[in-house]
């Protein structure tokens, strides 16, 4: 369980963050193979090499790459066009994760302020609704920037409903 003293810090992500951030990436369960092959350049079958390329990407696209820590663990990470306001679906704050759920994805080891704190980081980013693993691929193309979220699952009510990404739990 996390102290209350942990701190949760948002800053601009390096290239150095490649290996953490590749970490949520490999831990997640949501994201398939056919979408890491859509990430990586044309012929490139190592994983590792996801981030670095994604964060030239953005900084072609003119994106910024965060990430959120704690402790120095990172914990979350997005690529995106920053928004002065949180961009949260009307009807989002009313899903609560399963008890199941809740273990998976380690949402105990969290604060309900450290929880907030990166809630309100992710949220304040353009990010992609849709059902992550088969979808979000028709997005890459126009540049969308995306969320990445360690133990993310998104149910088909809440894909039918548009809100997939908003069961964001660390």
């Amino acid at each position: 369980m996390a102290t209350i003293d942990s701190e949760v810090l948002i800053r601009r992500a390096t290239i150095n963050d490649a290996k953490g951030i590749n970490s949520l990436l490999a831990d997640s369960f949501s994201l398939s193979f056919p979408f890491y092959n859509y990430l990586l350049p044309k012929g490139q079958s190592n994983r590792e090499l996801v981030f670095e390329y994604w964060h030239k990407e953005a900084l072609v696209m003119n994106d910024i790459a965060y990430v959120a820590t704690i402790n120095g663990k990172i914990v979350g990470a997005s690529i995106g066009r920053y928004r002065p306001a949180s961009f949260v679906p009307s009807d989002a704050e009313n899903h609560e994760l399963s008890p199941e759920q809740k273990i998976l994805v380690g949402y105990d080891d969290y604060t309900d302020e450290q929880m907030e704190m990166i809630m309100t980081f992710l949220h304040n980013f353009d990010f992609c609704y849709a059902d992550w693993a088969r979808q979000a691929q028709q997005y890459l193309p126009s540049g969308t920037p995306y969320v990445y979220i360690r133990g993310m699952n998104v149910s088909e009510d809440h894909q039918k409903k548009g809100i997939g990404l908003r069961l964001l739990s660390m």
